[in-house]
C-alpha cells in the first residue's frame, strides 16, 4: 500500500472510522476562494490539489453528472480548466488549474500543449467512458530483456505488462500467454518475440461497449486524449473490482430497506402506510413494500408507532442515522463511479448494524 499514504490513513481508519486524508492535502476553503487564487497565479506555478479536494472546495465528495455540470460551468466562467481533467482518473489524482488558452492545444502564455486538460466548453458526456476507469500503465522498453520483463510482472502481480519506449512509442504486449508461445518455439526467446498485439481503445470510448472485449481478452489499452500515448490500463480484475465496489452499498442499503419492510409488515396497519406517504399517493398504498425507503422516515419518526415494534434503541439516534441513509441512497441513484465517503459507508452500516441487533434474524 504505497499510492496517496495509503497504510497511514488505513490504520487511522481502523481506530478512528474516518479517513485523516493525504498528508499534507489543503483543507477546502470555498469554490470562490479556490478560484481567485488559481487566477491571480504566474501560469509557470499553477495551483495543484487532489480531485477529492477540488471537489470538498463546492462542497462535494463523488463526481455525479449534476456536480461536473457546475465545477465546469464555474471554472469556464473564471476562464480556467484542470490538467489533466478532473472528470478522468481518481479522486487521489492530483490536477492544476491552469488558464484557458485562446488558440486550439496551446495556453496563450506559456505555450504549453493544453491537449490534455478539461474541456469546460461542452457538457460532460452522460455515457461513462473508459478514461474515467484506467489504471496507469507500467511498461517496460523494447529495448529491454525478456527476463525483466518477466521479473517486472512476477514482482507487481501483473498477467501482462505494456512494451512502450521512452518517446512513446507502442510495440504491443508482453503477457504470460505469448511468454508460454515464445519459450515453445525457441530455446532462448527475446522480448520481440514475445510480444504481441493489443486492442487499444481511444479514452472516450463508452465503457459499456468494451466490457464483453475486456472479459474475453483479459485487458484492454486505453489512449489518452492526445490520441496518441497510450497510457492506460483496464483488465477484467478492475471492471470486477469497480462494479464491486459500485454494488456494496446497494446490496447494504437493500438488506436495510427488506429489515424494515418486514418489521413494519408484522405490527403496522394500512392505515399507518398511508400516513407517511403524500396525499397524492396514499390510494396507492396498501402494504409496506409500496413505501419507497424515506417514506420509512416518516413511518418511524411517530413515538407511537416506533413504541409498536419494541426495540430497545435510542428512537432519535436511530431516526437521525435513518435519515443519513435515505440521503444516501438518493445520492447513489445519481451514478458515478466514485466511492462512497467513509461518513456515507459508516452510515450505511451502522443502520444495518442497528436493525440486525434489534431482529437478529437472516
Amino acid at each position: 500500500m504505497t499510492r496517496n499514504d495509503a497504510a497511514r490513513r488505513i490504520a487511522h481508519l481502523a481506530e478512528h472510522r474516518s479517513d485523516p486524508g493525504i498528508a499534507g492535502e489543503e483543507k477546502a476553503t470555498s469554490a470562490e476562494e479556490l478560484l481567485a487564487d488559481a487566477a491571480s497565479r504566474d501560469p509557470a506555478n499553477p495551483r495543484t490539489l487532489t480531485i477529492r479536494s477540488l471537489l470538498e472546495h463546492w462542497g462535494w465528495e463523488r463526481r455525479t453528472a449534476a456536480v461536473i455540470s457546475v465545477i465546469k460551468k464555474d471554472l469556464a466562467a473564471q476562464g480556467m480548466t484542470t490538467r489533466p481533467p478532473f472528470t478522468e482518473g481518481s479522486v487521489g489524482d492530483v490536477v492544476a488549474l491552469v488558464r484557458l488558452g485562446t488558440e486550439p492545444g496551446a495556453d496563450a502564455e506559456t505555450d504549453v500543449d493544453i491537449s490534455d486538460t478539461e474541456d469546460v466548453s461542452e457538457p460532460d458526456p452522460m455515457t461513462l467512458r473508459l478514461g474515467r476507469l484506467p489504471a496507469r500503465l507500467v511498461s517496460v522498453p523494447s529495448t529491454a530483456d525478456l527476463t525483466y520483463a518477466k521479473t517486472l510482472m512476477l514482482m507487481r502481480q501483473f498477467s501482462q505488462i505494456a512494451v512502450i519506449d521512452e518517446d512513446g512509442t507502442y510495440h504491443g504486449v508482453v503477457s504470460w500467454e505469448s511468454i508460454g508461445r515464445a519459450h515453445i518455439a525457441s530455446d532462448d526467446p527475446s522480448l520481440e518475440s514475445a510480444t504481441a498485439s493489443a486492442l487499444v481503445v481511444d479514452h472516450d470510448a463508452p465503457l459499456l461497449d468494451q466490457i464483453s472485449v475486456i472479459y474475453d481478452r483479459g485487458f484492454i489499452f486505453v489512449r489518452d486524449a492526445d490520441r496518441v500515448r497510450v497510457t492506460g490500463i483496464l483488465t477484467a480484475s478492475d471492471l470486477t473490482r469497480q462494479f464491486g465496489t459500485l454494488a456494496r452499498p446497494f446490496v447494504l442499503i437493500e438488506e436495510a430497506e427488506n429489515r424494515l419492510r418486514r418489521a413494519a409488515e408484522e405490527v403496522f396497519m394500512v392505515d399507518d402506510f398511508k400516513d407517511a406517504v403524500a396525499n397524492h399517493q396514499k390510494a396507492k398504498v396498501t402494504r409496506a413494500a409500496d413505501l419507497t425507503f424515506g417514506n420509512y422516515v416518516y413511518l418511524l419518526q411517530n413515538p407511537d408507532r416506533w413504541a409498536k415494534l419494541g426495540w430497545k434503541l435510542d428512537h432519535d439516534q436511530f431516526i437521525e442515522l435513518l435519515t443519513k441513509v435515505r440521503d444516501v441512497r438518493n445520492e447513489l441513484m445519481h451514478f458515478t463511479e466514485d466511492p462512497l465517503a467513509d461518513e456515507q459507508y459508516a452510515a450505511v452500516e451502522g443502520l444495518l448494524e442497528l436493525l440486525r441487533t434489534a431482529d437478529p434474524r437472516p
